[in-house]
């Protein structure tokens, strides 16, 4: 195989790729369409602002109650609205989270030292009104314990003198039964909206590698097969191999530059690199470089599938689509389903674009990232492998036809 041959046939690739207006579009455009659709959306939250909307049916409205309200909203978890609806009504109309009734009687209660009640409500299989639920009920258990240790303090400031120590060391146990020690960690802000961004960029590479190779792969093939470049093929000393390599560089370099516009274009957007070292550029370049690698060969093997060219554009969208959003690439993990969230760990694009994505945003150490990212890096390879094999089979099988 001849440098200079591989290096011809590049560039004549390139050439036609750049003549075409469609791969314009997609390879710069979309990407900052898509890139600045999500930034604007989300990129400006912040996982520390995190809060829910709670409704609340106050029956009561006395002393405690005030207590309780007040508690609730320096808490700064949750939104407070008092209601003069039912807690049922004003969950179904969809504004709140969850919900809350103090039932009447319970200032007395309260004054009384008698037992106090009180109803929490949320919508059932509304993964949002879960957690608030959870967060409403973990505060009324450290407030209800709050309440239990200052009357238990209180009641033993006034213990005779004479009482034994077991006595006392029972009276501080139930008053406190854990201790607990906070420690106050500092660690660079991955929920700080420049992070955010910066999620978004690699999440939008990652989009883009998917496509990238997947279509390149693709459009190989309706080239050799349905628009004569076989005879091409057939006819000069370019080998198979070489036509095949020659391809798979055309969609490298064509994907570098749509890497470039997507990183240049996040940082315009407020993306935070502050991870990124001059090592770190290198990494990034090889993650997204086998990663790519590993959609042609995906591209390659759905080649098989494509009878004509129009069911080219068909198929590398019925696959590529989904698969961005179902395994976890456009989307974080968290997000999926239970049931899905194993397809995410076993897509080998997945496993890189996440392992590349925890390095950045979260400063993961490489080895950790390498570690985590290497089934996929592998498995790339191996489907890049696999695609050459086919591109090899495919161009036998037309010459036996001619």
């Amino acid at each position: 195989m001849s440098a200079s041959q591989l290096l011809s046939e590049t560039y004549a690739l390139l050439k036609e790729l750049w003549r075409d207006k469609a791969t314009f579009f997609w390879a710069i455009l979309f990407p900052l369409v898509y890139l600045s659709l999500f930034t604007g959306i989300f990129g400006g939250s912040s996982g520390s602002n995190v809060s829910f909307s709670i409704a609340i049916q106050d029956l009561d409205g006395g002393s405690f109650s005030n207590i309780l309200i007040s508690a609730l909203n320096e808490s700064r978890i949750f939104r407070v609205s008092i209601v003069n609806q039912s807690i049922e009504e004003a969950l179904r109309s969809g504004r709140y989270d969850a919900g809350l009734t103090i039932l009447p009687g319970s200032s007395s209660n309260f004054s009384s030292l008698q037992r106090i009640w009180i109803k929490i409500a949320y919508v059932e299989g509304i993964q949002g009104s879960d957690v608030a639920y959870n967060a409403l009920q973990g505060f009324l258990t450290a407030f209800n314990f709050n309440i239990s240790s200052s009357m238990i303090d209180h009641v033993k400031q006034h213990l005779p003198p004479s009482l034994p120590q077991q006595v006392r060391a029972f009276f501080d146990f139930i008053s406190m039964p854990i201790s607990i020690e906070t420690a106050k960690i500092s660690r660079k802000p991955s929920s700080d909206p420049g992070y955010v961004r910066a999620w978004f960029v690699i999440a939008t590479s990652g989009i883009m590698v998917l496509y990238n190779g997947i279509f390149g792969a693709l459009g190989t093939t309706v080239d050799m097969r349905y628009r004569g470049h076989h005879r091409l093929i057939l006819s000069s000393p370019i080998r198979g191999l070489t036509a095949f390599l020659s391809s798979a560089i055309a969609i490298m370099v064509l994907n570098s530059i749509t890497m470039g516009v997507i990183f240049a274009f996040g940082a315009i957007l407020g993306a935070n690199y502050s991870n990124i070292d001059p090592q770190g550029v290198l990494i990034i370049a090889s993650f997204l470089t086998i990663a790519l690698l590993g959609s042609f060969g995906i591209g390659m093997l759905l080649s098989i599938l494509a009878k004509s060219s129009e069911a080219i554009n068909a198929i590398g969208n019925a696959v590529a689509f989904p698969t961005m959003f179902l395994t976890g690439i456009a989307i974080p993990k968290f997000m999926l389903p239970s049931w899905l969230a194993p397809l995410s760990d076993l897509f080998p694009l997945s496993r890189v674009i996440e392992g590349l994505r925890n390095y950045i945003v979260y400063s993961w150490d490489l080895s950790i990232a390498i570690s985590y990212s290497l089934p996929g890096i592998i498995a790339c390879l191996v489907l890049f492998t696999a695609g050459a094999m086919i591109y090899r089979r495919t161009l036998e099988a037309i010459e036996r036809t001619l």
